[in-house]
């Protein structure tokens, strides 16, 4: 019996319109809802302050909370570019770690017959190969976790827009392919032809 008597109600109604007819729709939505509530103020003896309607716009929000989505994201640069340099630090001294081992490794080498050129060709293949492990899982997980933390970021906050950060990932890979490309080369200098 009382599924009978209710009646369907709308509680939100959500829509996106051109850029260049935002500020016209918004005053004529505003001017529409002000008369309705006006309206049923006026029916129902209520106060001003009780509305039956209420419009909220999402450039209207990002405009309120411009100057915390601006400290936001100096403060996420920040974090961010420190991990990133750290990262880069960490990667360098693994790099820098190995050769140093394969020291001993390379003195054998070269005892058995390997040439300096390959030794070199060596360690570039190396460093290659590594920054190959590096892309890919760059490409990968890290591409899932950036869409799911863009995907959370959604769900909490109705402003939020996201961009895949192509030139950022991109930059990065190449900081990490010039480690690995000049480091062998800086190795060998420094130890190899020292050890002639």
């Amino acid at each position: 019996k009382l599924a009978k008597k209710l009646t369907p109600q709308t509680f939100a109604v959500s829509f996106d319109v051109e850029e260049n007819q935002e500020n016209s729709i918004k005053s004529r939505l505003k001017d529409l809802i002000q008369k309705k509530n006006m309206e049923f103020q006026a029916e129902t003896g209520y106060s001003d302050k009780l509305n039956l309607l209420q419009v909220e716009c999402k450039s209207d929000l990002l405009v309120k909370e411009q100057n915390y989505i601006q400290t936001s994201r100096l403060l996420l640069l920040v974090i961010s570019g420190c991990l990133i340099f750290i990262g880069i630090l960490n990667f360098l001294n693994v790099r820098v770690a190995d050769m140093i081992l394969s020291k001993k490794d390379c003195t054998i080498m070269r005892s058995i017959g390997m040439t300096k050129k390959q030794l070199q060709k060596m360690f570039l293949a190396e460093g290659l190969l590594t920054w190959l492990v590096l892309f890919a899982f760059l490409v990968t997980i890290d591409s899932i976790l950036i869409g799911g933390a863009s995907w959370f970021m959604k769900t909490k906050i109705s402003y939020f827009v996201f961009h895949y950060p192509i030139k950022e990932m991109a930059g990065i890979l190449l900081v990490l392919l010039g480690i690995c490309m000049i480091l062998p080369r800086f190795f060998y200098k420094q130890n190899i032809e020292r050890d002639k």
